[in-house]
């Protein structure tokens, strides 16, 4: 597992089960898995933003239609 996921699952960890994750009930690990996630499709998100989008309104018009696209397709709101 990369560093990058394993820091995402600690984050998950600490906002879902912020006491002890070694006796998850199923609604627990349900939230857990539901929001560890989120996290990684927002990661996967922010990889699209792009030095343009710093400069072009049109970068930054294509990189919010791209990320409108995918968090509708994977069921999740801001």
């Amino acid at each position: 597992m990369s560093n990058k996921i394993k820091e995402l699952a600690g984050q998950a960890l600490d906002k879902v089960v912020p006491y002890t994750w070694t006796n998850l009930n199923y609604d627990e690990l349900w939230a857990l898995q539901e929001y560890f996630g989120k996290l990684i499709v927002k990661e996967c998100v922010n990889a699209l933003w792009t030095e343009d989008c710093h400069v072009s309104d049109l970068a930054i018009i294509d990189f919010n239609e791209k990320k409108r696209k995918i968090y509708e397709r994977m069921g999740i709101t801001e």
